[in-house]
């Protein structure tokens, strides 16, 4: 009588097989995933930003913003002010200017896409 203990090479093959079938599958959805979840912290980081901004505009400024003049501060001064927690994010952008002029708020150079480290 034989012994039937273990696989056979077909079995093996198959079951290999099987599985790279759904590796292939399965891989580009989970990149997908990954970058969409990256866009969405980023998204919310630069709303976080913004939202800081404003708040410290009419914390400091809100004089300056009914008249419509120009004012110019720092991501350094909502840090400081306790507004935005960074969590070491934006590091070397803390020096980078925001700027609120005619009523309209600009904090283009420093959108998270700069500042994200996922």
């Amino acid at each position: 009588m034989k012994n039937n203990r273990g696989f056979t090479l077909v079995e093996l093959l198959a079951v290999i097989v099987i599985m790279a079938i759904i590796i292939a599958l399965a891989a580009p959805n989970i990149n997908k995933q990954i970058k969409e979840g990256d866009k969405k912290q980023k998204d919310v980081l630069n709303q976080k930003i913004e939202n800081a901004a404003h708040m410290y505009a009419g914390k400091y400024y809100a004089d300056k913003i009914v008249n419509e003049e120009y004012i110019e501060f720092t991501l350094q001064s909502l840090v400081d002010d306790g507004l935005i927690n960074l969590k070491g994010k934006c590091r070397d952008k803390l020096e980078a200017k925001i700027s609120i002029s005619d009523g309209s708020f600009d904090y283009r150079n420093i959108k998270a896409s700069d500042c994200y480290a996922g």
